[in-house]
């Protein structure tokens, strides 16, 4: 039994520290532990934990496939197959979000001429967007309206309401736009003075 368990855990390091050894260690370990070489064996001997701290260092479903060498849909299914491996997948990813988030930063501002610079906006836009889809509570452009506690009679009474809160969003963003404006005016007021 303690053996098996510093199998595993070799095969965890790897995977952590160095991808491209990953694989070759996960089928020694499958070979010494007698286990069919299947992809959801693998996944097995490699455990959530460590698919997750995969997954929260910012890389896909796909790249822990192609790591074992075996399809997406066996690691989708693996990852479904409880509620406990579920929910901490969905935590991995929220955490992935911040992780490709900051590497659209760094893309960008790391960009040394024009052409790299263009590249790197195409870059950064699509990993906001998968941060969006990992994380839409943090990274979701999204307006959180609450209707829970407003009762309406009609949908007249509701597409009332609906058009108030759109016109105080705008209001709210025509008045941050008017004050970011004025301090723009201020500074330049100052620099050519």
């Amino acid at each position: 039994m303690g053996s098996e368990r510093k199998q595993i855990q070799r095969v965890a390091t790897a995977l952590i520290r160095n991808p491209a050894e990953f694989n070759a260690a996960l089928e020694r370990s499958l070979r010494l532990r007698g286990t069919a070489s299947t992809g959801l064996a693998k996944l097995d001997a490699v455990g959530i934990d460590e698919v997750c701290a995969f997954i929260a260092c910012g890389h896909s479903v796909h790249d822990i496939a192609r790591e074992l060498g075996i399809a997406a849909a066996t690691v989708y299914r693996w990852l479904h197959e409880t509620d406990d491996k579920t929910d901490r997948w969905m935590h991995a990813m929220a955490i992935s979000a911040d992780a490709l988030a900051d590497k659209a930063e760094d893309l960008l501002l790391s960009a040394p001429n024009p052409f790299e610079l263009a590249r790197a906006k195409e870059v950064a836009n699509h990993l906001r967007w998968k941060a969006r889809i990992y994380n839409p509570r943090r990274f979701s452009d999204a307006m959180d309206v609450n209707l829970k506690d407003a009762s309406f009679k009609d949908d007249a009474t509701l597409l009332k309401r609906i058009n108030l809160l759109l016109l105080k969003a705008k209001a709210e963003e025509a008045e941050a736009r008017e004050v970011n404006d004025n301090g723009a005016e201020h500074e330049e007021a100052g620099r050519s003075e």
